[in-house]
């Protein structure tokens, strides 16, 4: 549940926060065209809502590879989520921490899904950035 929770999130947080290359509801389109997405899907999909299930894993994995922030052979972009998640620390500091939240080798060969790796890791990302905010505003 709660991972399922951290999907929503980062779609939602993506919704708000990235205008890195284009408008999130075009790239959101453009990937339900690409993956062959049903309508009622895309309906759900443009609302930020996502399900654990692979097909939602997809879209997140093509969102963010089309925003320049995930590529499927070098990964996390973190220059680019540092402008979308990185607010009130330096671009080092930022990939620090957020390298944490990549697959290490290891766990990276056992994942035999690029959508599923590349939705672990930036719900991972999202969190620390929803921990940060959550630290920040107390």
């Amino acid at each position: 549940m709660a991972s399922l929770q951290l999907i929503v999130a980062v779609v939602a947080v993506l919704s708000y926060t990235v205008t890195v290359n284009a408008d999130i509801t075009e790239l959101k389109q453009t990937c339900a065209k690409l993956l062959r997405v049903p309508a009622e899907d895309l309906e759900r999909y443009l609302r930020s809502e996502y399900e654990e299930k692979h097909e939602d894993h997809c879209f997140i994995r093509c969102v963010s590879i089309l925003n320049g922030m995930y590529d499927d052979d070098k990964g996390v972009q973190f220059g680019k989520l540092h402008g979308a998640f990185g607010e009130g620390l330096t671009e080092e500091e930022y990939t620090e921490q957020a390298k944490t939240c990549v697959l290490s080798e290891e766990e990276a060969a056992k994942e035999d899904c690029h959508c599923r790796k590349a939705s672990r890791e930036m719900s991972c990302i999202l969190k620390q950035y929803l921990d940060r905010k959550k630290t920040q505003q107390e």
